[in-house]
């Protein structure tokens, strides 16, 4: 169900082509879908301050690496960025329950 809302989101918005854009496009697929944080702030404000400094970019293996973590970035050979076992989708979840 969550891809047919990216979908959605797409339609609406054109694909996201930067780290802020897929963010905005997981809040909303988030409040679609109803899928709840369960990260603690102190691991939210550390994946939130990553965000702000890297929201402009484009970078694919940055952008993947933010909502998959470094375990899923090392399998598939990518860069890490120090993005742990909490993800962008957890931020996303965090952002739609606040909102």
């Amino acid at each position: 169900m969550e891809y047919v809302w990216r979908t959605v989101f797409w339609f609406q918005n054109g694909r996201p082509k930067t780290l802020e854009g897929h963010l905005n496009q997981e809040v909303f697929v988030s409040k679609k879908s109803s899928r709840e944080a369960t990260i603690t702030s102190l691991e939210l404000e550390k994946l939130h301050q990553f965000y702000q400094k890297n929201k402009n970019s484009s970078d694919s293996n940055l952008i993947f690496n933010f909502f998959y973590g470094d375990k899923a970035s090392l399998d598939l050979n990518y860069p890490t960025f120090g993005v742990e076992e909490i993800t962008g989708f957890d931020l996303a979840k965090a952002i739609a329950t606040i909102e």
